[in-house]
Parts: C-alpha cells; sequence; structure tokens
C-alpha cells in the first residue's frame, strides 16, 4: 500500500474535478479547446483553462501551437499523460466488475447483516 503522501499527491492531480474526463478525452487523441469543450459540455471555458494549464504545469498535458492564420493550438496527452491510460483501462474494469448495473446518480442502498 502506498503511503499517505502518494495518496495525497495523487488526490491532487486526480482528485480535481474534470481532470480524469479532460485526460480520458485526450487519451489518443490530440484536440483543439473548441474541440475538447464540445467533448465534455458540462464545463465552463474557464475551468477547462485553468485544468489544461495546471496539467500542462504537471507534464501531463501538452500544448501544441501551429503557427499561421488562424493560430491552431492542440491539446494531447505527454508521455506521463499516456502512462495514465493504462490506469484508466483497469478502473473501467473495476467499474464494469462491481457496478455493471449500477445507474449513474443512483442512491446505493448496504443493508447490514
Amino acid at each position: 500500500m502506498k503511503s499517505k503522501n502518494n495518496l495525497q499527491q495523487i488526490h491532487q492531480i486526480m482528485g480535481r474535478k474534470w481532470n480524469i474526463l479532460i485526460i480520458g478525452t485526450l487519451s489518443g487523441n490530440k484536440m483543439r479547446f473548441k474541440d475538447l469543450k464540445t467533448e465534455i459540455s458540462d464545463i465552463s471555458d474557464r475551468v477547462l483553462s485553468q485544468r489544461l494549464l495546471e496539467m500542462e504545469r504537471m507534464n501531463i498535458i501538452k500544448r501544441n501551437v501551429y503557427t499561421g492564420i488562424p493560430i491552431k493550438i492542440e491539446y494531447g496527452l505527454t508521455i506521463k499523460g499516456q502512462d495514465l491510460e493504462k490506469i484508466f483501462s483497469e478502473l473501467i474494469e473495476w467499474e464494469k466488475t462491481y457496478f455493471e448495473n449500477y445507474k449513474y446518480g443512483e442512491i446505493i442502498i448496504v443493508e447490514n447483516g
């Protein structure tokens, strides 16, 4: 088991709202801001910009700027970000195993005994 400090660091990175969705959406893709915004429709422009910048500073996301008129900016995953794809695949399998019939937003009632 990892130490408390390791878990806190993981939570700081992955526990931020939208980070998992952003990384998952960029998995295997390079996308422009507007395309990311379309895929993750509930996120505001401001929050998406903040999360992209934070993860760029953590070297999880890379920002590619292509000169021209207009300037084209694409976001993709760095090697560090791509390494998360394996972890996400395992989490998805875990979710399928234990929550296959669970509908998002449903209340789960756990009975004792």
